[in-house]
């Protein structure tokens, strides 16, 4: 619950560039969609433990949770503006609704979900180790090749090939798997969770403030390398400290992550701020307010339109 609710907090933060007197401020979508992708991970492999399922009921259920929202946002957000289906062909209708998406996480979740249901239906996670240095050389060789190249010299996080950002988010997902099921049990210290945090954080303000994109690969490393110490101390937290007063926006966070996604997308998108006229000092605080409104009626709507279809087809 915890560690969903801080990756919500971190993507939904990572849009405010133009909320901030300084776009820096608005950090770090990269930790916080790795949080998400981990999170992802580890409760696919959870849910395979109670209940191995076949390619095509496994595919239904991960198409259910995801497709009911991207598309009414996708609605809201393109079809409508643009007067309907006359405005797109066939290829681009496909390209919108169905996949790549302009949707960062559903171009890297769909092939990350096919790659789980075959590591967890023909490898086993115990072989996680391999997976992710499979995944290390190829992001390894991608770089070298871009550096010989000299592709890489004047680049930074958010612009280099989609390819880098794809492996890495790859190995988040089968590292998360990996501690899901049960075969890493554990990431060491909690005080690895602060210093790699702060080390992430600490390289990630010098590569922007001095311009030095080239650290990218250092930062997927650092960032890499928190991620379960993070996950675990946050379990550690939710045992050890109690806190009913935060416990409904934590748990409102941590299951609507998605459902923020997209409607902070939308809503940003479309430029709802500016088309209210609000005041600059009330921006974020109105965005608060109405990304989360729209993130509860997205899922409720969403939830529905799922138990409907499973329900018919049952």
């Amino acid at each position: 619950m915890l560690y969903g609710a801080i990756a919500a907090a971190l993507i939904f933060n990572s849009h405010l560039e133009s909320f901030y007197p300084k776009p820096w401020l608005a950090g770090d979508g990269l930790l916080g969609n790795s949080m998400f992708f981990f999170l992802s991970g580890w409760g696919l492999a959870k849910s395979w433990q109670m209940r191995p399922r076949g390619f095509l009921d496994y595919a239904k259920r991960r198409l259910l949770r995801l497709y009911p929202g991207v598309l009414i946002a996708l609605l809201l957000l393109f079809w409508i503006p643009t007067a309907g289906w006359d405005a797109y062909g066939v290829a681009e209708s496909l390209s919108l609704f169905v996949y790549p998406t302009p949707f960062t996480y559903v171009r890297v979740i769909l092939p990350g979900y096919l790659l789980l249901f075959l590591l967890l239906r023909f490898l086993g996670m115990a072989h996680w180790r391999w997976v992710v240095a499979a995944l290390a050389l190829a992001y390894l060789a991608k770089f070298l090749f871009d550096f010989q190249q000299g592709a890489l010299r004047n680049v930074s996080l958010g612009l280099v090939s989609d390819q880098y950002h794809f492996l890495f988010y790859y190995a988040v997902i089968a590292l998360g798997a990996a501690h899901g099921s049960g075969d890493l049990k554990s990431f060491g210290s909690l005080w690895l969770a602060p210093l790699l945090t702060v080390a992430y954080l600490l390289t990630k303000l010098f590569s922007v403030l001095c311009n030095f994109g080239n650290l990218f690969p250092l930062l997927h490393l650092l960032c890499l390398l928190a991620l379960g110490p993070i996950f675990q101390s946050m379990k550690w937290l939710l045992r050890h400290v109690s806190a009913p007063p935060i416990s409904w926006p934590l748990r409102f966070l941590g299951n609507h992550t998605l459902e923020i996604y997209l409607t902070h997308s939308l809503i940003i998108g479309g430029g709802v701020i500016a088309l209210l006229g609000v005041p600059f000092v009330l921006q974020i605080p109105v965005l608060v307010l109405l990304t989360g409104f729209s993130s509860y009626l997205l899922k409720t709507v969403s939830d529905h339109i799922s138990r409907w279809i499973l329900a018919e087809k049952s």
